[in-house]
């Protein structure tokens, strides 16, 4: 059995086959800075260019508060891509990113969980009037839980 030989994802990305995606990424962030700099200041860091083809142009919001305030700024994104990088732009169309693992987790951390001490009771008391199961083991274990 031949085992295939594993690449990086940089080597992957300079093999002549996957140059497009490289360009294509550069791209993206070349349009999304050009963006940027159009935009208030407190708004930059929220918003990025998904996709600009001939006379449409796809921006992404993290949320909709920011998809809202920025469908004020349309007409004046419009005109300056006209006047500085001479695109006739017929459509914007807006939409809102779904978020990363990475910003779920540093948006809301993991909170530990603790259960009071009459929880505790109950859950063992509970537990204990079982009859021997898998249900009981868990309870049994739940309610062993010490206080951190």
């Amino acid at each position: 059995m031949s085992r295939l030989k594993s690449r990086s994802l940089a080597s992957l990305l300079k093999n002549k086959g996957f140059s497009h995606i490289q360009a294509e990424i550069t791209r993206r962030k070349l349009y999304t800075q050009q963006l940027r700099a159009i935009l208030p200041a407190s708004m930059a860091a929220h918003c990025q260019v998904v996709n600009l083809q001939q006379d449409s142009l796809s921006i992404a919001v993290d949320n909709a508060a920011w998809l809202a305030k920025l469908r004020f700024l349309l007409p004046q994104i419009k005109q300056i891509y006209r006047q500085e990088h001479h695109l006739q732009l017929k459509h914007i169309k807006l939409l809102v990113s779904r978020p990363t693992d990475t910003a779920v987790k540093q948006a809301s951390p993991q909170l530990k969980r603790q259960l009071s001490a009459n929880s505790v009771r109950f859950i063992h008391d509970y537990a204990e009037s079982l009859e021997p199961s898998d249900l009981r083991l868990a309870l049994l274990r739940l309610s062993s839980r010490k206080k951190r």
